[in-house]
C-alpha cells in the first residue's frame, strides 16, 4: 500500500493491512491496482470487523476490492494450518492468484494518483511523484494527489503536511515538447518548458537499474508554499 508503483496487482490471503492513523485513507493508494482478498471460511479472520471496514471503505472510495472465499477446513486441520494466525495461507489459492495476475499489465504512469503515508521512512513515493520533505509524525497523514489533463498538458496537485514534492516526469505522463502547467493547492505553480535531460535519465538509472519502466527524463522539485504565499517555486533537484 505504501509503494503502489512496484506492483501490477495485490492479493492478500493470510493477513489484513495493519491499522494505523491513515487507515482507511491509505486504501486510496491502491486506486490503480486490482485488489483481491482470499479468505478461508470459518476462520477468525472471516468475522473480523476490520475486514468489513476495509471492504466498505474501499467501496466508498471507489477502490474495487474482490473477496474470494474458500471452503472451511475441518476444525483440527484448520487450527493446525493457521497456527497463531487468524487465517491460513490457503495453499489451494495459489493457482487462482497466479491466473489472476497473469493478464495484469503494470501501470507505471497513471494519470491520477492519490497517496497517503503515516510513516516517516522511505515510504514516500507513488509512481511519478515523491514527497521530499513532509511531516507524517502526527495523527494527520502526509498526503498528495495529482491529476493530469492531457489536453492542456496540466498537472493539478493538492497536498497536506508536505513541504516539498518531486515530479519524475516522462512522455508517458505529459508532452515534454510543450510547456507543462502545474497548479498546487489551487494556485499556479511553475510554468515552464521541461527539457528532456540525459543527466536526469542516467542519474536516476544509476540508482534504479532494476526498474526501467519508471525512469524519468525530466525531474523537478516543487516547494509547497505556506497558506499566505501566492506561488510556489520550482527548481531542479540536486539528487535522485
Amino acid at each position: 500500500m505504501y509503494k503502489p508503483h512496484k506492483w501490477a496487482g495485490f492479493a492478500s490471503r493470510s493477513a489484513l493491512p495493519r491499522r494505523g492513523p491513515a487507515l482507511p485513507k491509505t486504501l486510496l493508494n491502491l486506486r490503480n491496482l486490482p485488489v483481491a482478498i482470499y479468505l478461508r471460511k470459518g476462520t477468525p479472520a472471516e468475522g473480523k470487523a476490520e475486514l468489513r471496514a476495509i471492504v466498505d471503505a474501499a467501496a466508498t472510495a471507489g477502490i474495487p476490492i474482490t473477496t474470494v472465499p474458500f471452503d472451511a477446513l475441518p476444525e483440527k486441520e484448520g487450527r493446525m494450518s493457521r497456527g497463531s494466525s487468524e487465517s491460513d495461507p490457503i495453499p489451494e489459492a495459489s493457482a487462482k492468484i497466479l491466473m489472476g495476475f497473469g493478464d495484469r499489465q503494470r501501470d507505471v504512469a497513471p494519470l491520477s494518483i492519490d497517496f497517503y503515508t503515516d510513516l516517516t521512512d522511505a515510504r514516500n513515493r507513488a509512481y511519478w511523484m515523491k514527497m521530499v520533505k513532509y511531516d507524517a509524525s502526527g495523527t494527520a497523514p502526509a498526503h498528495f494527489a495529482a491529476a493530469v489533463d492531457t489536453k492542456t498538458n496540466t498537472i493539478a496537485i493538492v497536498s497536506e503536511n508536505v513541504d516539498e514534492l518531486r515530479l519524475l516526469l516522462s512522455d508517458r505522463i505529459v508532452d515534454l515538447d510543450k510547456p507543462v502547467k502545474i497548479t498546487l493547492n489551487g494556485k499556479p505553480g511553475p510554468d515552464k518548458t521541461m527539457v528532456r535531460s540525459l543527466d536526469d535519465y542516467l542519474g536516476y538509472y544509476k540508482d534504479n537499474m532494476a526498474d526501467p519502466g519508471l525512469i524519468p527524463t525530466a525531474i523537478i522539485n516543487i516547494q509547497v508554499p505556506a497558506a499566505t504565499d501566492s506561488k510556489p517555486s520550482g527548481d531542479k533537484p540536486k539528487d535522485n
